[in-house]
C-alpha cells in the first residue's frame, strides 16, 4: 500500500480539498483506497460523508495513535474520519512514541487490503504531522501563492526536529517528496508574481510538482486553478464530472483530472 501523507505548515490553502479530489479520484479510478483525516476540523471526512462512496469506520483517528490494537474495516474505499480526540493527542507529551508506533502499526495491518491511503493532516506541527511523515511513502505539499504559504513550505522541508529532509533522514529513508503543488490559482498580478518568483528560483522550481520526470519549463508544472465548482464539488462530496453544471465542470475536470492522474503515477498506483 502507498501511503500519501497531504501536508503543508498554513491552513487554508486547500489541503483538505486536495486530499479529498485525491482519494475520490483514485477510488473512481478503481483503486481500493483508504482516506485517514487526522485533522480535528474533519475537512475531508464531512465531503467524504456526503459522497455516499466509502464506508465509514466505527472508529476514528484518535483510536489509531491510541489503541495499539485498532483496526479498520476492509471495503474498495474506507473512510477513518477525524474525532474530538485528535486534539488532545499533543497534549500527552509522554505518550508521543507509542502514539507513533500505534499509527505506524495500524497502516501496516491495513496494508494488505489497500491499494494507497490518503491521508489529510493537520497545519500545525505536532505528534500528528509527524507520526504521518514517519509513516507516509509519499508526501505533497499544495500552497497558495503568497509569501506566507511559501514561507510555510521552506518550515515544513527544513526545520531542523521535525522538517521532510530530517524525517527522511532520520527516521523514514523511503519517504518520497513529490513536490509543491500551487492550488487555488488566480489570475491576479499578485499571483502572477508568485508564480514567477516559484518558476524564477532554481531551488524553488527542481521541487515543483510537475507533468513530466524532468521539468523544463512553467507549462510542465502542475497547478490547480481557484473556480467556484471545485469548492461547490468539495461541499457536496463530488468530483467535477459529477457535477450538475456539465459544462462549467468539464472545463474545470480537463485542467484537474491530469493532477490527479499525475499523483497517483508519481506514487505508482496509476499507470
Amino acid at each position: 500500500m502507498k501511503i500519501l501523507a497531504v501536508a503543508v505548515r498554513k491552513g487554508g490553502v486547500g489541503k483538505s480539498a486536495l486530499s479529498f479530489m485525491e482519494a475520490r479520484h483514485l477510488a473512481w479510478s478503481g483503486l481500493r483506497v483508504l482516506a485517514i483525516d487526522i485533522d480535528d476540523q474533519g475537512h475531508l471526512s464531512k465531503p467524504i460523508r456526503r459522497s455516499g462512496k466509502a464506508v465509514v469506520a466505527d472508529l476514528t483517528a484518535d483510536r489509531l495513535f491510541t489503541d495499539p490494537e485498532a483496526a479498520v474495516p476492509v471495503a474498495p474505499f474506507v473512510l477513518v474520519p477525524a474525532g474530538p480526540g485528535l486534539a488532545k493527542l499533543e497534549r500527552q507529551h509522554e505518550n508521543r512514541n507509542a502514539f507513533a508506533n500505534n499509527f505506524r502499526s495500524a497502516l501496516r495491518r491495513a496494508s494488505a487490503s489497500f491499494d494507497v491511503c490518503v491521508i489529510d493532516t493537520p497545519p500545525g506541527v505536532d505528534i500528528r504531522l509527524v507520526a504521518a511523515l514517519v509513516s507516509a511513502s509519499h508526501v505533497l505539499s499544495p500552497i497558495q501563492l503568497s509569501d506566507q504559504s511559501i514561507g510555510g513550505i521552506v518550515q515544513l522541508l527544513k526545520d531542523p526536529q521535525v522538517g521532510i529532509e530530517r524525517i527522511k533522514e532520520r527516521l523514514n529513508p523511503e519517504l518520497t517528496f513529490l513536490g509543491i503543488l500551487p492550488n487555488m490559482v488566480e489570475r491576479n498580478p499578485n499571483q502572477a508574481k508568485g508564480m514567477s518568483d516559484l518558476l524564477g528560483n532554481p531551488g524553488y522550481f527542481s521541487r515543483l510538482f510537475s507533468l513530466v520526470d524532468e521539468p523544463k519549463s512553467a507549462a510542465d508544472i502542475c497547478r490547480i486553478p481557484k473556480r467556484e465548482v471545485i469548492r461547490e464539488c468539495h461541499t457536496e462530496g463530488l468530483l467535477p464530472h459529477e457535477w450538475k453544471d456539465k459544462t462549467a465542470a468539464r472545463d474545470v475536470w480537463k485542467e484537474l483530472r491530469p493532477v490527479l492522474d499525475r499523483i497517483g503515477v508519481r506514487m505508482g498506483v496509476m499507470a
